[in-house]
C-alpha cells in the first residue's frame, strides 16, 4: 500500500519481518532502550491473550533502507519502533535460552538462524540481526551471544530477567507455542522511506507502544540529522549531546526540564518568551534552524556550552555546589536544601544564572535569600502562573548580570512582581494549611527568625496542631468542645490556621497530642522550641487565641520574607 511517494507500508508477521535479508539497525541519533515493567507487563498479557486462530496487531515500524557494498548485506535503519523490535528480540532470546537449559539444541540453532543472527553473502560469517545505538549495543550483543550482562542498570538487562522469570519451568512444548504466537500471530506494519526525509516525517508523527516520543527525542533526532546534513560537526554534536543526556537521565523524573532552564537561561542567544513541555521541541527546532539567530555562536559550540553547563544544574538541584571555599559552600548548600523544600522548579533558570555569572560567595547567598522571599510570596499567595516566572528568570538572566549592581537590580525587579506586604499578610491570614514539609519549612523560618532571632533551628521537628484537628470528632478529644465553645462548623473554619499551629519534636507531639491544653502546656515547656514554650503564657485556648496568633505569626512571616536582605 502507497501511502505518500517515496513511502510504501506492508504489513507483516514477526517472522516475515525477520526473515528479510536485511540488517536492521537502531541509528545513533535515536535514544537507548527504554520500556520498562508496565510496558513488557502489557506486551506479555497481549502475547498470552492471542489464540491459535487470533492475532494481535503491535503497531507499526517505520525504516529507511540503506545500500551497502556488495559482500555487505543492506540496512533497514529503524527511525521508529525499536522499542518494540528490541523487546521481540529479547524476548527470543528469552525462550532460546530456555530451550537450551532444557537440551532442545535444535530450538535453540532454529531461533538463532531465523530471529537472531544474519549470515553474510559469503555464507562464512554471521552477525546479529538486529543492532543498537553505541549504548545499548554491546549489552545487546552479550545478550544475544548469552553472555553475562555487566550493568546491573541496564533495562535491556532488567527485560531479559523479567522474560526469564516469566518462562522459568516452561516445557520445551510450552516454549514452542510461544514461539509460535509471537513470530506468526502477533504483526506489525512496515512502513519503508525511500529517504531520511521522508522517515523524519514519520517520525514527529508517529509515537512508540505506550511510550510516547518525549521532547527530548524529537530534539536529539532533528538535531542529529540537521548536524549529518549540512556537516555542523556531527561527531562533536552527538557526543556532547549524550553527555549531556548521560548526565541527567538518572538524576531527573523529568529531564526535558534542563533543557527549557537551559534556554531560558543561556546567555546567547537570548530566550525570553516562556517554553512549555508541548513547546520545547518547536522552539528548540526554531533556534538549530536558524543557526542561532542574532548570535555569533555556532550550533555546534551552542552544544557544547550546554554539555559543560549540566554539571552545574544537577550541582544546583542536589545542593552540592562546589564554587567557593568550603564554609561558603555548606552556607551556599543549605540554602539550596532550604530551597528544595519549597518545590522550586521554574527558579533552576534563575539559579543558573546566579553561580555562572556571580563570583562572590556573599552575592550568592544574598540571591538565594532574595528568591527564597519571592518564592514563599508567590507560593502562598498562589498568584504568579508559571509562564510568567519562566519569563521573568529568562528577563534577569538578560539583564541583571551585566549591570554594576546585579543584587540591586535583582531586588527590584523580584520585589517589583512579588505580591505586597498586604497581600501576603492577608493570605497567609487566611489560608488553610496541610501537614506539608512546606508548611513545617514556614514554621521553621518563624521559629529561627521571629522567635529566637536568628538562632539555629532545632532539628527533628514536626507540625503540631495545638487544638486538634479532630476536637469534635473523636472521642479521645471530648474535653475540647467545652473550651473552645464554638460550633464544629464554626471550629472547622479555623483548625488549619497558621496560629493553630506550632513546631515541636516528635517524641514530646507523641506525648502531647491527646491532651487537653492545660496538660499540652507541660509538654510545650519541655520543648527546645522557642514557639511552643511561648504558648505557655495562655491560660486556655480558642478560636479568639487562634485568630489573634494567626495574625501575629502573618505578620512576622511577612516581615522574614521581605526583600530587605
Amino acid at each position: 500500500m502507497s501511502v505518500e511517494t517515496g513511502i510504501t507500508a506492508t504489513e507483516d508477521t514477526v517472522q516475515r519481518l525477520l526473515s528479510r535479508d536485511y540488517k536492521f539497525v537502531v541509528p545513533e541519533y535515536q535514544r537507548q532502550y527504554s520500556w520498562q515493567e508496565d510496558q513488557w507487563e502489557e506486551f506479555w498479557s497481549d502475547l498470552q491473550k492471542i489464540s491459535n486462530q487470533d492475532t494481535h496487531f503491535l503497531g507499526s515500524i517505520v525504516v529507511v533502507e540503506e545500500q551497502k557494498g556488495i559482500d555487505e548485506k543492506n540496512e533497514l535503519k529503524i527511525v521508529d519502533g525499536q522499542q518494540r523490535l528490541t523487546t521481540i528480540s529479547i524476548l527470543m532470546c528469552s525462550i532460546r535460552n530456555e530451550h537450551r537449559k532444557n537440551g532442545n539444541k535444535s530450538a535453540v540453532q532454529g531461533i538463532n538462524n531465523d530471529f537472531l543472527f544474519l549470515m553474510d553473502n559469503d555464507y562464512t560469517n554471521k552477525s546479529q540481526k538486529l543492532s543498537l545505538n553505541s549504548l545499548d549495543d554491546e549489552q545487546y550483543r552479550r545478550l544475544v551471544n548469552n553472555e553475562s550482562m555487566r550493568e546491573n542498570e541496564s533495562r535491556l538487562r532488567r527485560a531479559a530477567e523479567y522474560f526469564a522469570e516469566k518462562l522459568s519451568g516452561f516445557s520445551d512444548d510450552d516454549l514452542s507455542d510461544l514461539r509460535k504466537k509471537l513470530a506468526q500471530r502477533m504483526t506489525l506494519v512496515t512502513i519503508q522511506c525511500d529517504n531520511q526525509e521522508s522517515a523524519f516525517r514519520l517520525f514527529e508523527t508517529l509515537n512508540d507502544r505506550g511510550l510516547e516520543l518525549s521532547a527530548t527525542d524529537l530534539m536529539k533526532n532533528y538535531l542529529y540529522q540537521k548536524a549529518s546534513r549540512e556537516c555542523l560537526g556531527y561527531e562533536s554534536i552527538q557526543n556532547d549531546w549524550e553527555s549531556i543526556i548521560d548526565n541527567i537521565r538518572y538524576e531527573l523524573n523529568k529531564p526535558y526540564r534542563f533543557f527549557i532552564h537551559y534556554l531560558l537561561y543561556a546567555p546567547e542567544p537570548r530566550v525570553t518568551k516562556s517554553i512549555s513541555k508541548n513547546t520545547l521541541y518547536n522552539k528548540f527546532k526554531t533556534l538549530i534552524n536558524k543557526k542561532i539567530p542574532n548570535s555569533e555562536i555556532s550550533v555546534q559550540d551552542y552544544i557544547r556550552r550546554m554539555a559543560d553547563d549540566v554539571q552545574l544544574y544537577l550541582q544546583i538541584i542536589n545542593a552540592e555546589v562546589d564554587k567557593f571555599d568550603s564554609h561558603s559552600n555548606s552556607r551556599i548548600n543549605r540554602q539550596l536544601s532550604k530551597l528544595s523544600r519549597l518545590g522550586y522548579t521554574q527558579e533552576r533558570t534563575y539559579l543558573m544564572g546566579v553561580f555562572k555569572h556571580l563570583d562572590s560567595a556573599t552575592s550568592v547567598v544574598r540571591a538565594l535569600e532574595l528568591i527564597e522571599s519571592f518564592i514563599v510570596r508567590h507560593r502562598f499567595t498562589s498568584s504568579i502562573t508559571g509562564s510568567s516566572l519562566n519569563e521573568l528568570y529568562a528577563e534577569i538572566c538578560s539583564h541583571a548580570f551585566s549591570r554594576d549592581d546585579p543584587i540591586a537590580y535583582i531586588r527590584s525587579r523580584l520585589a517589583d512582581v512579588a505580591p505586597s506586604d498586604d497581600e501576603v499578610e492577608a493570605a497567609l491570614a487566611s489560608n488553610n494549611f496541610s501537614r506539608s514539609d512546606r508548611t513545617l519549612f514556614l514554621l521553621e523560618g518563624i521559629e529561627a527568625d521571629y522567635y529566637r532571632t536568628g538562632d539555629s533551628v532545632v532539628p527533628s521537628g514536626e507540625i503540631e496542631h495545638i487544638a486538634p484537628r479532630q476536637s469534635f470528632t473523636a472521642v479521645k478529644y471530648n474535653t475540647w468542645p467545652d473550651h473552645l465553645d464554638v460550633s464544629k462548623e464554626r471550629f472547622n473554619e479555623y483548625k488549619d490556621r497558621l496560629g493553630n499551629l506550632t513546631i515541636l519534636e516528635k517524641r514530646l507531639n507523641i506525648s502531647a497530642s491527646d491532651n487537653p491544653f492545660s496538660q499540652k502546656k507541660a509538654k510545650y515547656d519541655e520543648s527546645n522550641y522557642a514557639m511552643p514554650q511561648s504558648l505557655t503564657e495562655y491560660d486556655s485556648w480558642n478560636i479568639e487565641e487562634i485568630q489573634d496568633r494567626t495574625e501575629r505569626l502573618s505578620s512576622a512571616a511577612t516581615d522574614i520574607w521581605s526583600f530587605e536582605v
